[in-house]
Parts: structure tokens; sequence; C-alpha cells
């Protein structure tokens, strides 16, 4: 069992009708518990590393939980920070009509802004053109400061899908004569960025830049692109990020978005009752309904 179930992680957070929320591994139709063993994301990453035999003994022995009787949230916790990147495709930042950065250009994500699989997107009613875009986020697994690209990979715990929905009537504000990118208006708003459905581990996925992406509205595909296509590959955002910050297990790099977003050359505005859909190759599907 535990081989099996190791082969094939899905790392989650998930809240129990007694009200106990906490980290499991996804297995078929059930959630195996790990609020004996572990109370954080940063804590299970290095259990992985540094005891697999008391997650052999959790996975075999370990309470279980129907998906009937859970609710998926959002694999983060309290120790969580989230770095996005902005313009890391090509066609993307020619349809925003700004040049590729000359570094990887990083802003942050509020935990509160975060939410899981299925839940509800609290679209802010300030904005009047609210956009999606899909991504694959990257989850650290080990903790490093100024980790150099040539190592970064082995810094990785795993993958999952992103969606980075931005308020784009506000993305951009005047600052005397010169426009700049309001982040806080435009991408951090309450319950407004789901994650999920679940952390794929690093070893399941050996080559997170030859993934599928699509993101579908309404059953409408809108973005479909190769995470080949980035310009700043995974090494080169994490030596960059760690240059400055100290990185966590359970920290979430969301990569960018492909072409194809809502706001520019085909606008969509997202509308109440609409279905957003960030598939990923191997990683699953995350599902959000906006309200």
């Amino acid at each position: 069992m535990f081989r099996k179930v190791w082969q094939d992680m899905k790392i989650v957070r998930f809240e129990s009708v007694t009200g106990i929320t906490a980290p499991g591994i996804a297995e078929n139709d059930t959630v195996i518990s790990l609020e004996s063993i572990c109370s954080s994301f940063r804590s299970l990453f290095q259990l992985m590393i540094d005891d697999k035999n008391i997650m052999r003994k959790m996975l075999d022995y370990g309470p279980r939980y129907s998906k009937k009787n859970i609710i998926l949230r959002a694999p983060i916790d309290q120790t969580t920070r989230i770095y996005a990147v902005a313009a890391n495709y090509e066609k993307h930042a020619s349809e925003m009509g700004v040049n590729l950065p000359e570094q990887p250009l990083i802003f942050n994500k509020l935990a509160q802004s975060m939410i899981g699989p299925d839940e509800e997107i609290l679209l802010p009613a300030y904005s009047e053109q609210v956009d999606y875009e899909g991504e694959l986020a990257v989850v650290m697994g080990k903790e490093g400061f100024s980790i150099p690209r040539s190592d970064a990979m082995a810094f990785v715990g795993g993958y999952t899908c992103f969606n980075d929905i931005t308020a784009r009537d506000h993305q951009w504000t005047a600052l005397g004569k010169h426009r700049i990118i309001d982040w806080f208006s435009s991408k951090m708003m309450d319950k407004s960025t789901p994650l999920g459905p679940w952390i794929v581990t690093a070893e399941n996925i050996p080559d997170p830049h030859n993934l599928r992406l699509q993101t579908r509205v309404n059953e409408r595909t809108v973005q479909d692109e190769s995470t080949a296509r980035m310009v700043f590959k995974i090494p080169a955002l994490i030596e960059y990020i760690s240059s400055r910050v100290t990185l966590y297990p359970g920290d979430i790099i969301a990569t960018g978005t492909p072409f194809g977003v809502g706001g520019y050359d085909k606008p969509i505005i997202l509308q109440q009752g609409d279905t957003m859909e960030v598939e990923i190759e191997k990683l699953g599907t995350l599902r959000n309904r906006c309200r």
C-alpha cells in the first residue's frame, strides 16, 4: 500500500465534518489524515525527507475519511507565502502590450486571497472586468536561501494548479507622469485565487516544463499552452526569489500565465455563475464558480 500511494502522492488540506482542518493524502475515494504527525505543510515536507517510516505507518494505518464527508481546501496553511510571476510567457506579454522583463517580475499574493477546489470565487464589487489566469504552481519542499539554479529542482516538493484571478480594470494606476502596476487592487482580493485541488509530488512529475495547461470558462477553452514556453524556467525563478528571501517548505511559486487571458484580444468579463477550470497534464483539474 505504501509504495502504491507514494508513487501517486496527492497531498491535500481537508476539513472534516467535525471541523478538523489538517494535511492529508488523497487516495481513491478517501483521504488519509496526517493530523497526528504534522500541523503544517512545512512540517509535512520535512517529514517526507527525514522520516519516511512514520509516513509509511500513516499511509498504511492512518485514519481515513470518505471524500463525501470532507471538504478539500487550498493546500496552504498559516506558514505559506505565495510568490507570483508576471509576464513569464512571451505571447502573454505581447497581448498585454509590455516588453518581456530582463529578470523575473515577482509579486506576492495574500493567504486570505486563496481558496480551494470547488469553492466560490468572490468577484470584487469595485471591478467591472475580472479576468482569469491559469498557471502552474511550484510548491517548495525544502528550505533554502541563495539557491543556485543548478541545485534548484532538488528543493521542489511538488506542483499544483493556480488561477490568478485579476481585477483587470484596476491593474494599472497613475503615479505622476508614470503608469505603475497596482498589485494590491488587482491581485489581492479576498477569496479570489483558486489553488489545488492537490499537490502532486515532484518525483511524480519528471519534467514540469513539458505539461499541457488549459483554462476553460463555461466549458470554452480560452488558454491552451505548454509550460515549455515559460521565459524564466523554474530553476531561474527559485534562484532569483531565494536570492532575496528564504524559501520554506510549502511556499508557493505561481509561474505565470500563458496567452489567452480575457482582458485583451477577446474580452471576457467573468460574471456571477461562470465556471472556470484550470487543467494541467498529470496534475488534475481545478474547478471554481464565480459569485
